[in-house]
């Protein structure tokens, strides 16, 4: 979680879709954007499967 807010922060940005907008647009340097990029997606794939395994377990009691 603070590595993502870090680089949000980075970027003045509140997701990875917009992060890649401001690439897109030439807003941001693409260097070392797309790699902080794709860390950020990486980063919001894992929070998401750790929130649906708590919320299977939280089901299962």
């Amino acid at each position: 979680m603070e590595e993502r807010l870090e680089i949000l922060k980075r970027y003045s940005v509140n997701s990875a879709k917009e992060l890649e907008e401001k690439i897109r647009r030439g807003e941001i340097n693409e260097h070392p954007a797309w790699e902080d990029l794709i860390t950020l997606e990486n980063l919001e794939e894992m929070m998401k499967e750790i929130s649906d395994d708590i919320r299977n377990l939280q089901k299962a009691f």
